[in-house]
């Protein structure tokens, strides 16, 4: 039944051969025109050790017409460890590409996937290559071994002179670092060089001359560069500006730019209502062969004028990896495709000496080269690379996988691509020597043939059980939390015998997960997330030790989540989609003092932070601002941005189909009570809209068939989109100028609107006219006839239903949000008593039809396609923007908006749980601050930003402190939320000996004992401020904690304290006590 609603769904939601409902979040981030151009691309890829496969699995998801795979090479036990598509039966006997489709084709059925078998029956040539838009080589062959640098330079050089040119990218994590080499040909075309939404800027003011001189509202920047191309709208005594052209900015300011235009014939500006709006205009990119950019790999025209470095405290070090990795390449050449043997002294210092060796030659050549002189060779970070080139960390084969999936969506001409190459390293997670995880011999790193010889030949034996033995609670199963069960479960993870994954997620699973949550399939839908993730990584690896749970993280399961649990953990990850959860959770891991990583994502944008204890600050000592709410004018009647009409539009929604019904249906239970509450309701124009409304409702539900909806929903046509901007026009004409400061009313953000009248002939006026008459007919439990959307039908029905002449009234309207006047009419008291006395009409002479009346509020619900809720606000959304000349937008844009949906792709989130699987590594080792990194990135933009971590804040003697407007004495000095006092009691300690106890221990006088109950703040002992506390001195600390509404679980043998405490010289500020009993 689950995979039938599945179709179904997909099937609703299918619009221009793209499944909009399976891929919303997806399209959210891309665009209907990129996916138009995804969903017929024809990929290869080479490759299927652990960047192959990651690349796979998300280009799938992502929807391209085919993924096709190539790797011919028998699965070997190692393979276990990075490609989580083969199995233990496949070692020895299938295929690495043959046992990856057939597990590939399962995450997007529209998705043709299949394993290449080369034209010539031996191996891949270039007849294969061009068959396919883009080819992908990732590592392939027999472990050890690599495919000759010279084959690659001849495939590129195949796939970049086509008439059409292929895309060519090159993957490889050789150890703990990566790779990635990207070549579009000569010419690609970059259409949106960031995906970012066009900004939008109200003009103050444009002044004329050789060089035209544009001012924007001082009240907010508006966010425009240097470069970028912007177009005109609404300008009046200038129309010229009108025309549409995009038009160069420069000189820009925070609220200002030039044009390079000259002007002078214009006509003078005249205060409106203008706007200017920035817009994407196509580009050329130029790209240079694989072979050309091995001596050179920086393009001459770059702006940073080197590699991307995503981590300035490693400057040069891409540089570095270039010449290692080049140098391992000649090494592999000279010995027959072998990679230097693992942990090798002489095959390491091979390679350095190769690296030596090619930049010696660059530089004797005469030609130009970028590439280091031989003596600035960093021969640790070539025998880094060398000695664990054969090996293969999980962690960055997820996030080069995220990455190089991101540059294949990239040819369709969305984002900027890669320029050319891109290097990463984590050399900081191989132990430090003398450290006690760090292997003492080379004998450590002797694989034995299992899934585990990536994680011992990089880490040593020691570590790989270490990591085994782990206890890890992973918080949330959706995008993330998939990712993170797969990377546990590579990397071996809480799999020993004494190892444990704990999960937790309380959602089900629903259609648009699918595309991003790849452990889900279409016959989970309905299903628990948490426990099927949990199946589907222990199908992955067997040995995963992991429990699946139900339970949300957060006081109420606190008897589930309790001091045993939480004391039992070595690592906590988030994969949390709301702040409330995330601060709670790290409130949790500071109090138990476990390490915490934090991650997000928003589009092609992530983060990630590392919350170690007494080391980092924690996740609730940072936060991002609050995102501004709109104003209730702007809202109601000044709009001038789309967002403005979608949230319009989703009151509306609530209004009509849902607190109307609800309150009709409160009615329906109890007449007379509705009433009475109702009537005392203070303001008059909100007891005339609820009262009413119920007698509409009333009367609708009372007499409603499908024509009757239909009126209805024309009544709302001509209600919002015609009288209510007829009124708002009556009492602000369009001419209308503000008293007191001469400026026209409608200028600025205040844009003047124009009344739409309902024509049958307009599309978008049917189209909101079907589905609001289909919201009503469900409110009503009325059947939807099956030609409810068509046109000729919709004609028929509303051509002869009245259009009434707009007749003003005397209704207040403010006309900003600094008027304090108040809104109605005149008549509002006096319609409101009339619309009660019917109400209570009905009740009496209609009671049985009444308590029969069939009443059902909509519950709004952004992810089903046939229920009408975001086809409505989309209608309604666009039809507002009309009124006020605001450009329209497309469905999928407003789902995301109306539904706050937030956009995310599976490419990101495999990059950055990659990232995250790193950081998880170093907080295994002796934690060092200087080790972990903090990343933001933005993968349409290549931005890849690593930092150290903040530490944890202090606190610290001030000889002012502004809170206690005194000095303040911080004791210890420059102690952190990380620690506490601990006070060992009993349950029969009273306040009095828990004063005493902390006086006497900090040398202090107690002057307030808090204690938090129910997320609030209260005094349990304050006698300076409440008297009657002294009382409770004689009480034991338990039950005056439990007599004030904190909830003490059998199992729980803490309180934690705040206290208020001074000496002789002023105020004290102490940490937190912890009162054990």
């Amino acid at each position: 039944m689950a995979a039938a609603a599945a179709a179904s769904s997909a099937a609703a939601g299918a619009a221009d051969g793209v499944d909009t409902n399976l891929y919303s979040r997806q399209i959210g981030v891309y665009g209907m025109e990129t996916m138009g151009k995804l969903i017929a691309m024809k990929v290869l890829i080479v490759g299927l050790k652990g960047v192959g496969i990651e690349t796979a699995k998300n280009l799938t998801l992502a929807g391209p017409q085919s993924v096709t795979l190539y790797d011919p090479t028998v699965t070997e036990a190692a393979d276990l460890g990075c490609n989580y598509y083969l199995e233990a039966s496949h070692v020895g006997k299938v295929r690495r590409d043959e046992a990856s489709a057939a597990r590939v084709k399962e995450l997007n059925s529209y998705v043709r996937v299949s394993a290449l078998e080369p034209e010539n029956g031996k191996d891949l040539s270039t007849a294969d290559l061009a068959k396919f838009d883009l080819v992908v080589f990732c590592d392939e062959g027999p472990a050890g071994f690599v495919r000759p640098r010279s084959e690659l330079e001849a495939f590129n050089e195949f796939c970049r002179t086509q008439a059409t040119p292929i895309g060519f990218i090159v993957a490889s994590v050789r150890g703990v670092s990566g790779m990635a080499f990207l070549d579009f040909g000569d010419a690609h075309v970059v259409f949106d060089s960031n995906g970012e939404q066009n900004r939008v800027a109200t003009i103050s003011n444009i002044s004329n001359g050789p060089v035209t001189k544009v001012m924007t509202e001082d009240t907010k920047r508006h966010g425009f560069e240097d470069g970028d191309f912007v177009v005109f709208r609404d300008v009046e005594g200038m129309d010229k500006l009108n025309d549409g052209e995009p038009r160069k900015i420069c000189n820009v300011t925070a609220h200002g730019f030039d044009i390079e235009e000259d002007s002078s014939s214009y006509g003078e500006f005249v205060v409106c209502s203008a706007t200017v709006e920035q817009t994407k205009v196509p580009h050329p990119v130029a790209f240079a062969s694989y072979a050309d950019r091995r001596l050179n790999p920086v393009p001459a025209d770059d702006p940073m004028g080197c590699l991307i470095t995503a981590d300035y405290s490693k400057f040069g070090r891409p540089m570095q990896l270039h010449v290692a990795y080049a140098a391992v390449d000649d090494f592999a050449a000279s010995n027959g495709g072998r990679l230097p043997k693992p942990h090798d002294e002489a095959d390491a210092a091979a390679v350095v000496e190769a690296a030596k060796a090619l930049c010696a030659a660059a530089h004797a050549s005469g030609a130009d080269t970028q590439l280091p002189k031989p003596e600035d060779v960093e021969a640790d970070v070539v025998a880094m690379v060398a000695k664990r080139a054969v090996y293969e960390l999980q962690s960055l084969a997820a996030f080069f996988g995220g990455v190089v999936a991101q540059e294949v969506v990239k040819f369709t001409g969305k984002y900027s691509p890669l320029r050319q190459f891109f290097y990463l390293d984590a050399f900081e997670t191989i132990a430090e020597e003398g450290h006690e995880l760090a292997a003492k011999d080379v004998s450590e790193f002797a694989v034995t043939g299992t899934r585990y010889d990536h994680v011992v030949g990089l880490f040593g034996s020691r570590y790989a059980e270490h990591l085994q033995s782990r206890k890890v609670f992973l918080v949330g199963s959706g995008a993330l939390g998939c990712e993170f069960l797969k990377n546990f479960a590579m990397m071996g993870l809480g799999c020993g015998a004494d190892g444990r994954v704990t999960v937790t997620d309380m959602d089900n699973i629903e259609v648009s997960n699918l595309n991003r949550q790849f452990l889900f399939r279409p016959e989970d839908v309905g299903k628990a997330k948490s426990v099927c993730a949990a199946a589907a990584a222990k199908a992955m690896n067997p040995d995963l030790k992991v429990e699946a749970l139900e339970v949300p993280v957060g006081p109420d399961t606190e008897s589930t989540f309790d001091d045993a649990f939480w004391s039992g953990l070595d690592l906590v990850t988030n994969a949390l989609d709301n702040v409330k959860a995330r601060l709670y959770v790290d409130g949790i891991c500071v109090f138990y003092r476990k390490p915490l990583i934090e991650s997000g994502t928003l589009g092609t944008k992530a983060n990630t932070q590392v919350v170690a204890p007494f080391i980092t600050e924690s996740y609730g000592d940072s936060q991002d601002p609050e995102e501004d709410s709109i104003p209730m004018c702007t809202l109601k009647n000044f709009p001038h941005a789309i967002e403005h009409c979608i949230e319009w539009a989703r009151d509306m929604f609530q209004g009509a189909f849902t607190d109307s019904v609800q309150e009709a249906a409160a009615f329906r239970d109890a007449p007379e009570e509705w009433v009475k509450k109702t009537l005392e309701e203070p303001n008059a124009f909100t007891r005339r809209q609820k009262l009413e409304g119920v007698v509409n409702a009333i009367d609708l539900a009372g007499r409603a068939d499908w024509r009757t909806c239909v009126e209805e929903a024309r009544k709302l046509f001509h209600t919002h989109y015609y009288t209510n901007i007829c009124q708002l026009l009556h009492n602000f004409p369009k001419d209308y100028v503000n008293k007191e400061t001469g400026v026209p009313f409608w200028s600025g953000h205040k844009r003047a609107p124009q009344p739409l009248e309902f024509s049958i002939d307009e599309p978008e006026h049917l189209g909101f006219v079907a589905h609001t008459a289909a919201l009503i007919a469900d409110n009503f439990g009325i059947a939807v006839p099956s030609n409810w959307s068509d046109i000729e039908a919709l004609r028929e029905l509303t051509a002869s239903m009245p259009q009434p002449a707009f007749v003003p009234k005397a209704v207040v309207i403010k006309s900003g949000e600094d008027d304090d006047a108040v809104e109605g009419g005149d008549d509002d008291d006096k319609v409101a008593v009339e619309a009660a006395d019917k109400l209570r009409s009905i009740a009496a002479s209609k009671a049985a039809e009444l308590a029969a009346l069939k009443l059902a509020a909509a519950d709004f619900e952004k992810d089903d396609d046939t229920n009408h809720h975001i086809d409505f606000i989309a209608a309604a959304s666009n039809l507002r923007a009309s009124n006020y000349r605001i450009p329209t937008v497309p469905r999928h844009r407003v789902k995301i908006i109306a539904g706050k949906i937030i956009p995310a792709i599976a490419t990101t989130t495999c990059a950055v749980t990659g990232l995250v699987g790193i950081e998880i590594l170093k907080t295994f080792r002796v934690p060092k601050i200087e080790a972990f990194r903090n990343t933001f990135l933005n993968l349409a933009i290549n931005m890849y930003a690593m930092s150290e971590p903040m530490p944890p804040k202090k606190t610290v003697s001030k000889e002012y402190d502004p809170v206690t407007m005194g000095p303040l004495r911080a004791q210890p000095e420059g102690f952190t939320p990380w620690d506490r006092i601990e006070i060992d009691g009993s349950e029969a300690m009273t306040v009095a000996e828990l004063r005493d106890n902390i006086a006497a221990s900090q040398k202090v006088d107690i002057d307030i004992l808090s204690v938090t109950v129910n997320g609030e703040t209260k005094m349990m002992y304050a006698p300076l401020f409440a008297p009657s506390h002294r009382a409770r001195e004689t009480r034991p600390v338990v039950d005056v904690c439990r007599e004030m509404g904190m909830d003490l679980p059998e199992k729980r043998r803490y309180v934690m304290m705040d206290v208020a405490c001074s000496d002789s010289d002023g105020d004290v500020a102490v940490p937190r006590i912890m009162f054990k009993f």
